[in-house]
């Protein structure tokens, strides 16, 4: 159980320990990965943890793409579709 200060510091500065408490007691999303990435490293997660988190933030906060559209073959003349 690091302390929010000790988070910020194993996790590089890359947030301030407001800004984790924020995201961790309040349940602010973060808007920036380098946030996630803080509490990760901060809780001593290791690179697939990141990576995890990487995926997982990325999937909540981009939009998914449209699916392509779908080409209907056309049957042969004289064939029934």
């Amino acid at each position: 159980n690091p302390s929010y200060r000790e988070m910020a510091a194993r996790g590089r500065e890359l947030a301030s320990a407001t800004t984790i408490w924020k995201v961790l007691k309040r349940g602010d999303f973060p808007s920036r990965f380098k946030v996630v990435e803080a509490i990760v490293e901060g809780c001593g997660g290791t690179d697939a943890d990141r990576e995890r988190f990487a995926t997982a933030w990325r999937h909540l906060t981009m939009p998914p793409k449209p699916a392509p559209p779908r080409v209907r073959a056309t049957p042969p003349a004289g064939k029934p579709a």
